[in-house]
């Protein structure tokens, strides 16, 4: 393998590591824009490790073609020194662990969110939290507080009072939490 061949694997790889890494920092971007999105389990801890590692593989990925493209520029000149050629192996390495790592951590995350999934209790707050959204006129200052919750058979319903004002909202999900059954004001 010729000196170009090695240095355009190098490039490539990091092409593929910049896209990816972006590409999951702007999707956990999406999660945390909404609130009802976020994890309310432990498992939150390990979407966020998984979201700065991929963050810390950006930042080398970056730092390394930066490197590799001065070593690049320079590597004709009779004063090139061997030294940027190696920083940017060394970072496109570093780089490359961070990766498989962040990948093992976000992997633990969907391994856990799959298997426990969050109570069905967390899953019936968070879809009626969502639908009260749809309900409450935010312009007008009004939220939603929720004021009971109570099993009716395998469902949850939940009042929540509306303020300011005397209003309510009653919600009622299926027995996972997952699926509106009904949503009136």
């Amino acid at each position: 393998m010729n000196e170009n061949d090695r240095w355009s694997a190098h490039v490539e790889y990091l092409k593929l590591a910049i896209a990816l890494a972006t590409a999951l920092i702007a999707a956990a971007s999406a999660i945390y824009v909404d609130t009802t999105k976020i994890p309310t389990d432990s498992s939150r801890y390990l979407l966020l490790a998984g979201i700065s590692i991929f963050f810390f593989t950006l930042i080398t990925s970056l730092w390394s073609l930066a490197r590799l493209g001065s070593h690049l520029l320079h590597a004709e000149r009779p004063t090139a020194t061997p030294a940027a050629g190696r920083a940017a192996t060394t970072l496109a390495n570093i780089s490359f662990v961070l990766l498989a790592i962040g990948a093992g951590v976000l992997g633990v995350f969907f391994g856990v969110r799959s298997v426990s999934g969050g109570s069905s209790f967390e899953r019936a707050l968070t879809t009626a939290e969502a639908a009260n959204k749809t309900l409450i006129d935010s312009s007008k200052g009004e939220v939603a507080k929720l004021k009971s919750l109570e099993l009716q058979g395998q469902n949850y319903q939940m009042v929540f009072q509306v303020t300011p004002g005397a209003g309510i909202i009653t919600v009622i999900t299926d027995a996972t939490g997952s699926s509106l059954q009904s949503v009136k004001r």
